[in-house]
């Protein structure tokens, strides 16, 4: 028998510290996004719908972005954060096709226009932050092991 390699076990806990997070998230957006629920009213200009799937997608720019820096470390930041928004909008307009096959459900394109405006303004922000130190793409390839 041969010895795994110790490479190997190092990276699966890592692989749930950092893309597992992100797949529980993606999970319990479409959950809810399918379950027979409906927000409190809150009086506000914007309806409370359009605010929920702006702050869900944008912090699910930030969920992918972790997730994809851990697999794709070679990757470049800009091109992690683009990746990112297209994950999370791309979701958003899945989501919107699932509900529309749910009766109780509606699907809407303003919907997804609010998942793709939170998440092109969580790009904005993970642009103006600097990369932390522990940030796997901020590491050489040996650095990761």
């Amino acid at each position: 028998m041969t010895e795994p390699d110790p490479s190997e076990e190092r990276a699966r806990p890592g692989f749930f510290v950092h893309v597992v997070p992100a797949l529980l998230y993606v999970v319990a957006v479409f959950y809810s996004g399918a379950a027979k629920v409906s927000l409190p009213r809150i009086d506000m200009p914007i309806p409370e719908d359009k605010v929920a799937h702006f702050v869900i997608f944008g912090v699910m720019v930030f969920v992918v972005y972790h997730a994809l820096a851990f697999e794709l470390a070679e990757w470049k930041r800009a091109r992690l954060i683009v990746a990112s928004v297209i994950v999370a909008s791309a979701l958003g307009g899945l989501l919107e096709l699932v509900q529309y096959t749910i009766p109780y459900r509606d699907a809407e394109f303003l919907d997804w226009v609010a998942d793709t405006l939170g998440a092109l303004l969580s790009a904005g922000i993970l642009r103006l932050l600097k990369p932390g130190p522990s940030e796997p793409t901020t590491l050489e390839p040996a650095q990761r092991e």
